[in-house]
């Protein structure tokens, strides 16, 4: 029997240090240099390496922005320890590799932060009303000036009046429910009287009181549409305001809406999707004292953000809305006199309009710069721009469908395309061309279908493009290919393809019903019998898994309300949804968010806790062509690590989400630097 060598120091680096060469990270010379001392160690909790095996360790090494040397204990990695190696005893828990949110809107909440109205905790018209009188009190706003608002998701006093009563109530809110008096310990306040503005959650859709529709020339004192002198749109020149942005004149189902109450039939303040609020805003800021964007003010809510998010473990994030294009060179340079701890790695996806509609096309047209002459792609320390965002529909209210939508609210009946099929051939072979990664928005079927055309009749397939598909709610198992009039399976093509699917678990606790109620029933409807099997794979995991494609995990923040990376963690193990009301009056019990096909099969698409960590990590790495440098801890990869106060792996076990919170970050390092340390984390410090 052959007895082992002792291994010596200078193989031990070898062998801990080998990788970071290969993989072109290494600082170090190794032959001349046997004296590199670690700048921190942890020990005393396990590390999840998320490694091919999906390995734990027990110690971990970090030299300058690398992780040096790792071991199953402090004892495996002494060698690295020196006389000023802080060494860092962590009271139990667990390390991860830092998560990468591959889908946030960081930036674009960042301008929709400072003076304006947090409406998240809305769930009806009268907290709406009563937050907006809140605020105006607290303000001391006087009457004329504008009230800018953003959050509230869909309206349950809406939502279920149109489905006990039978009514087409679309679940925002609208002007007649702002225009009204308000009374708050004694004060009353008249919102008619000021100039609303409000941003629901998702982005896609906002509403107007009849003040500011007509501070910025959009109705008229009858509530009509404005028939004056500038009645002609900015953004499509072409047309009128009411030609282009009536629900009956828009093509692509953008509109100012018009609806009919008491016998009156006009403006009602909703508006559907972003170029008609693109047309409203340059209207309000042309025509009125719209407040314009302020940079110190987004300056200030991005460090307050990115602050947020580090405290949440997050250490990257990929932004897929950069829209505020005027201030790109801000936002490019915003990190260089920011302190490490209110920076976090943002990769950009500026956002691409339809070619001749919106404010913002893609590419240069007569004097008007398009995106990509405006944004063009770079790689810098800390903020980087890889690709480009699309739309071809909206949220789930209005998913672009083969079937009309189910939903109440869906005006458009399904038919939100926001580009013309060739159209849409044409950019995704454009972009594909200039060597851009492309980030598509997909909610509906339809949308789905004509992504995969455009993808294949760009020939991505076989390249390592790893062009993404974004939210995916309206999956079935097969996809109608138009460009060979055929149906093939929906995995297949798109591993074809190289596809990178970028769901967010997250949605299904927060807005499943909604996608039930627009898309068709689930099992959580057992009421109907009905089976829509355009749902079998809605926010797929298992299925894009074991079919070979990549699943990237993300929040699409500020698109939910609690948007830390364990809510994904833990929806992907369990899907459940939320339990609507309380006691007595609960309107809709949680359930578990599978659906059925048209044989009535079940495709369950939980995944175990193991492969739903590297969806948040390694593979969100991947996602972003970054694997080679972060999404695990191995030597040679970036120090970015998030230290948690118990064993995150608890969340694949049966616990509810309430209890989600307990889990929290107790320290978080990015590039090796400490940008986060909880006071009551129990970590203790020593010198070696």
């Amino acid at each position: 029997m052959n007895e082992k060598k002792p291994i010596s120091r200078r193989d031990f680096l070898r062998v801990s240090l080998g990788g970071m060469l290969a993989l072109g990270l290494g600082k170090y010379d190794l032959f001349s240099d046997e004296n590199v001392m670690a700048d921190s160690v942890f020990h005393g909790a396990s590390v999840l390496t998320v490694n091919p095996s999906n390995g734990a360790m027990g110690a971990i090494a970090i030299k300058d922005n690398r992780i040096l040397a790792m071991g199953k204990d402090l004892e495996d990695i002494k060698p690295f320890i020196g006389n000023q190696t802080r060494i860092l005893k962590l009271p139990g828990g667990c390390v991860t590799p830092g998560m990468i949110d591959v889908h946030n809107h960081i930036i674009a909440q960042s301008t929709t932060t400072i003076n304006w109205v947090n409406l998240m905790r809305c769930n009806g018209c009268a907290s709406v009303r009563q937050t907006l009188a809140a605020w105006i009190i607290e303000h001391d706003w006087r009457p004329g000036c504008w009230v800018r608002g953003q959050g509230y998701m869909w309206l349950w006093d809406k939502v279920i009046a149109g489905r006990q009563e039978g009514l087409a109530n679309v679940p925002l809110v609208d002007r007649f429910d702002l225009d009204q008096i308000v009374e708050i310990h004694g004060k009353k306040v008249d919102l008619s009287k000021y100039p609303i503005y409000l941003v629901q959650l998702s982005g896609h859709y906002a509403t107007l009181n009849a003040l500011a529709m007509i501070k910025a020339k959009v109705m008229s004192d009858s509530g009509s549409f404005y028939a004056g002198p500038e009645k002609q749109c900015v953004t499509y020149p072409a047309k009128s305001i009411g030609e282009a942005f009536s629900p009956e004149g828009h093509a692509f189902g953008s509109f100012f809406s018009v609806s009919s109450r008491g016998g009156f039939r006009g403006l009602d303040g909703m508006i559907f999707h972003h170029y008609a609020m693109e047309e409203f805003l340059i209207r309000a800021m042309k025509y009125s004292d719209f407040p314009r964007l302020n940079e110190n003010e987004m300056y200030q809510a991005l460090r307050e953000n990115c602050r947020r998010f580090i405290r949440m473990g997050v250490t990257s994030i990929y932004d897929n809305n950069l829209r505020g294009l005027s201030l790109f060179p801000a936002v490019r340079n915003f990190p260089a006199n920011t302190p490490p701890e209110d920076k976090l790695r943002i990769s950009l996806h500026p956002y691409i309009c339809h070619l001749n509609q919106g404010a913002f096309p893609a590419f240069d047209s007569g004097n008007r710069k398009g995106v990509t002459s405006q944004a063009p792609l770079f790689d810098g320390d800390w903020m980087r721009l890889i690709g480009y965002k699309l739309q071809i529909d909206a949220g789930a209210m209005t998913g672009f469908t083969w079937d009309p939508s189910r939903s109440a609210g869906d005006m458009t009946k399904g038919k939100l395309n926001l580009w013309e099929y060739r159209d849409y051939l044409e950019i995704v072979r454009a972009l594909e061309n200039m060597g851009a990664q492309i980030s598509i928005h997909v909610a509906g079927d339809k949308a789905l279908d004509w992504t995969l055309d455009a993808y294949e009749a760009a020939g991505v397939g076989g390249k390592d493009r790893r062009h993404r598909i974004e939210h995916l709610i309206c999956v079935p198992q097969k996809t109608v290919n138009s460009l060979k009039n055929s149906k093939q399976s929906l995995f297949q093509r798109a591993k074809d393809l190289d596809m990178v699917f970028c769901p967010q678990p997250g949605f299904i606790l927060a807005y499943a019903n909604f996608y039930d109620h627009a898309f068709g029933p689930g099992l959580g409807q057992k009421k109907e019998n009905a089976i829509y099997p355009r749902l079998t794979h809605s926010i797929p995991y298992r299925s894009a898994l074991e079919n070979g494609i990549t699943v990237a995990l993300s929040s699409d923040n500020p698109c939910v309300l609690n948007p830390s990376p364990l809510v994904a963690l833990w929806e992907a193990v369990h899907r459940r949804t939320r339990q609507i009301g309380k006691g007595r009056n609960v309107f809709l019990e949680s359930y578990v968010y599978n659906h059925p096909d048209e044989n009535g099969n079940i495709f369950d698409e939980r995944v175990d806790f193991t492969q739903a960590l590297r969806g948040h990590t390694i593979d969100a790495a991947f996602c972003g062509f970054e694997e080679k440098k972060k999404g695990s801890l191995e030597p040679g990869k970036l120090a970015d690590l998030v230290v948690w106060n118990k064993d995150i792996r608890m969340l694949g076990e049966r616990i509810s989400i309430t209890q989600v919170d307990n889990f929290q970050p107790s320290l978080t390092m990015i590039d090796g630097c400490i940008v986060y340390q909880d006071s009551a984390s129990g970590i203790i410090t020593e010198k070696g």
